[in-house]
């Protein structure tokens, strides 16, 4: 494996470190979001609460509004995600008709810097701003029942498991209790897979690197201990083992070192591949079932497509942009690297 290889490779690790820290301060990690097809009221949700014991939620109805979002909340949402507030608060009280709006809908709708309390026309009634979101074209409106007739892009359910552990349990229950209730879960969203996918990919470009030293060590060493014995059975007529040991002392100490290195690298290979998180629906339940393969890669290609017609979550939304964001520097990283390694060339050439 070449130098500008390695480069490249721990400069994406660095990259992938750098978007798991940024999408972890953004969003909450223990945070699951269901994006529903039937209006969940909120009667409906204290039936679900009842078995769920949740503390910390947020039901959103959203929708396109004059070019941005219109997002009707119970509120919570600051605790799923950072919704950076430049000025005023996010919604306190679902009671009130009060809204939060974004800058660029306040420069387009006023021309007056300070607007807070301040009245807006929203969808059919009026509003007192109460909050401004940083560099946001979204409007946030209190949770209104009467407005569940309306149509509704999208409606989602975003909450935090009580307990960490048992996140998978709750979905379960969540989705069983809903389609009793008639309301179907297009797409569910674990924050934590979403986020430590990123995990994911270091931990595999990891094991690449650590496989290809493992992989030159046990060459060097079958090598090596190949040469030991063949030089043995030349020379045991004329000398006795013990001689044959003591004379080739440098080469069996650094094949024992290499035993040692290799031993360690399988140990770190099976301590790293145990900090891959992979959801359950990815796991075949027989891993020599090619049925099963095949209905996990059916299951995906079917998700995907639901994302695509129903859209995507904004954390997806936010994981493609750094994915490109990461493409793009990487492609400049490289030609940077070939520029110096081109130079370097001319430069060793013209010396010779």
């Amino acid at each position: 494996m070449g130098l500008k290889k390695i480069l490249t490779l721990v400069f994406v690790i660095l990259l992938l470190l750098l978007s798991f820290f940024y999408l972890k301060g953004l969003y909450n990690i223990s945070a699951i979001e269901l994006s529903l097809n039937g209006k969940l009221t909120l009667d409906k949700f204290r039936d679900l609460n009842k078995e769920l014991h949740l503390e910390k939620y947020s039901i959103k109805y959203i929708k396109k509004y004059n070019g941005g979002n219109l997002i009707m909340t119970t509120g919570n949402d600051r605790k799923m995600r950072d919704i950076n507030i430049s000025r005023g608060e996010f919604l306190y009280d679902c009671e009130k008709p009060i809204t939060v709006i974004g800058e660029k809908v306040a420069s387009t709708y006023f021309k007056n810097y300070n607007i807070l309390g301040e009245d807006m026309f929203i969808d059919g009634k009026e509003y007192e701003i109460v909050g401004i979101e940083k560099n946001s074209n979204d409007i946030y409106i209190p949770f209104n029942e009467k407005k569940l007739n309306e149509y509704w892009d999208e409606s989602l359910l975003t909450y935090i498991a009580p307990y960490e552990k048992t996140y998978e349990l709750s979905i379960i229950r969540t989705k069983n209790i809903l389609e009793s209730q008639g309301i179907k879960v297009n797409n569910t969203i674990v924050y934590k897979e979403a986020i430590r996918g990123y995990i994911n990919i270091i931990i595999l470009i990891l094991l690449y690197l650590i496989i290809n030293v493992f992989k030159k060590i046990y060459g060097s060493l079958i090598d090596r201990i190949k040469t030991i014995i063949k030089g043995y059975k030349k020379k045991r007529r004329v000398m006795h083992l013990y001689s044959y040991v003591k004379k080739e002392k440098k080469n069996l100490l650094i094949s024992l070192s290499e035993i040692v290195g290799a031993l360690l690298l399988f140990y770190i290979i099976i301590k790293i591949c145990s900090y891959l998180i992979v959801p359950d629906n990815m796991i075949p339940a027989n891993l020599f079932s090619f049925t099963d393969y095949k209905d996990i890669i059916v299951l995906y290609y079917k998700d995907i497509i639901l994302k695509l017609k129903n859209g995507f979550s904004d954390i997806v939304v936010d994981k493609f942009k750094i994915y490109g964001f990461i493409i793009i520097t990487v492609a400049m990283w490289n030609r940077i690297l070939t520029y110096i390694e081109n130079r370097h060339f001319k430069t060793t050439n013209s010396e010779g």
